[in-house]
């Protein structure tokens, strides 16, 4: 048996290991990093439309706890809130449900509504910045894998991949557009007050 054979043979066993192992390490991965996968795919359209983006937003709430905000988008009409939710199970609930259901293969759960969750940090980030909260619309985004069964609002939860979809649905609405100039100065407003980077 020649060696370019042998090694012929080796490299075939571990393109067939890569092949079958491929599916449970990228799905290992994006579990882990599915924040940053998120982050990305919103920085992304934020720079296709020229958007404002804060991600990872961590302010001081009124009652010296701290929020935590994904991703905050300025657009042209609305400011969006987003809270990242991952989920490899079928997803049972509607918009103003407390809590999901998550079926799995082998057990069942439940999970708060992660739509609610966007509701409620954006009700404190409105009272925190002194914006009205009708400036605001919250977004839960979730995985492409995910199976979401008879959820009654596709714009509220969202796959990651109809985020684009989803912001051109609000941004077609017949309201007036932001202030463009008062944004800029909220966006840097709020940039001044975000611990992210802040030591303690």
């Amino acid at each position: 048996m020649s060696v370019l054979f042998v090694v012929l043979i080796i490299l075939l066993g571990v393109a067939i290991v890569l092949t079958i192992a491929f599916p449970y390490i990228y799905r290992f991965v994006y579990r882990k990093k599915y924040r940053e996968i998120y982050g990305h795919k919103v920085y992304r359209l934020a720079m296709n439309k020229d958007y404002y983006l804060i991600n990872l937003l961590t302010l001081k709430s009124h009652d010296n706890s701290k929020l935590v905000i994904d991703h905050l988008m300025f657009a042209n009409k609305f400011i969006y809130v987003f809270y990242d939710f991952y989920c490899e199970a079928d997803l049972y609930g509607k918009s103003t449900d407390n809590s999901f259901l998550l079926k799995g293969k082998n057990k069942n759960s439940y999970i708060d509504n992660p739509v609610l969750i966007a509701k409620k940090q954006l009700k404190e980030l409105s009272s925190i910045i002194s914006l009205d909260e009708s400036l605001f619309v919250p977004i839960a985004l979730v995985n492409d894998s995910c199976n979401i069964i008879n959820h009654d609002d596709e714009h509220s939860l969202v796959y990651i991949r109809k985020l684009k979809e989803a912001i051109r649905f609000y941004e077609s609405k017949d309201v007036k557009p932001l202030n463009q100039e008062q944004m800029m100065y909220a966006v840097h407003d709020i940039s001044c007050i975000n611990l992210r980077d802040k030591k303690e």
